[in-house]
């Protein structure tokens, strides 16, 4: 067996691995964490949304987050 060398095995691949800095996207309000969601969607739809995140440089959730937040705002002013 060969002595470990004490560098990293992939050497820069751990440089790859670590997230890039967060865009600044909108903190969600008075939420302390995220909670798994899952639903449908057509076919069409989802894959505009995935174009659309990728255009912003942001998560799908996130963009879904802001319709959602926007949407109760809208409609249901009265729920907090």
């Amino acid at each position: 067996m060969s002595k470990p060398s004490g560098k990293p095995r992939f050497g820069a691949l751990g440089e790859l691995s670590k997230p890039a800095p967060a865009a600044a996207a909108p903190a969600p309000q008075e939420e302390d964490k995220l909670e798994p969601f899952s639903t449908t969607l057509y076919g069409k739809t989802k894959v505009l949304l995935k174009k659309a995140a990728a255009d912003e440089r942001r998560k799908q959730y996130e963009l879904l987050e802001e319709a959602i937040a926007e949407y109760l705002a809208r409609k249901h002013p009265n729920l907090k």
